[in-house]
């Protein structure tokens, strides 16, 4: 039984030395399942800026599809040739100082049946970049089984 995930990115934290207490950031965060790549979070033009230990909302700088990707992908109970894994990061930078963030990934592997109507699970990706590192919160979330 096939099942479509939502993938969503909440807000961006910094957290930065004090010499650094803003910075833009750009990048790509893109989720691929064996079938599919699409981005998750298309960025403003100029970035996001991010301000050491205030959290950004994303919300507010790009509309919804601009955050969000949806991914189908199958269950154990489905042929293997349905994928079963969404591998979703990649790498940030900062336009201001030219530092950049490098990939980190996480994969999502759907074990069993679907989760339909259950609270979006939220996820962080750290992204490093010397003495410096930024927080990116989604959250994944099943919308439908078919």
């Amino acid at each position: 039984m096939p099942m479509t995930i939502k993938l969503q990115v909440v807000e961006i934290v910094g957290n930065f030395t004090s010499a650094v207490p803003v910075m833009t950031i750009t990048g790509s965060l893109v989720g691929a399942s064996s079938s599919d790549k699409q981005d998750i979070l298309e960025f403003p033009s100029g970035g996001i800026t991010v301000r050491k230990g205030v959290p950004v909302k994303v919300s507010e700088l790009v509309s919804e599809s601009q955050m969000t990707a949806r991914f189908t992908i199958g269950t154990t109970l489905d042929p293997p040739t349905l994928s079963r894994t969404i591998r979703y990061g990649e790498a940030l930078q900062s336009i201001d100082t030219d530092d950049s963030f490098g990939e980190v990934f996480r994969e999502l592997t759907n074990l069993t049946a679907p989760t339909v109507g259950l609270p979006a699970r939220e996820r962080v990706l750290t992204f490093i970049g010397g003495n410096q590192s930024i927080a990116v919160h989604f959250t994944e979330e099943t919308i439908s089984a078919f």
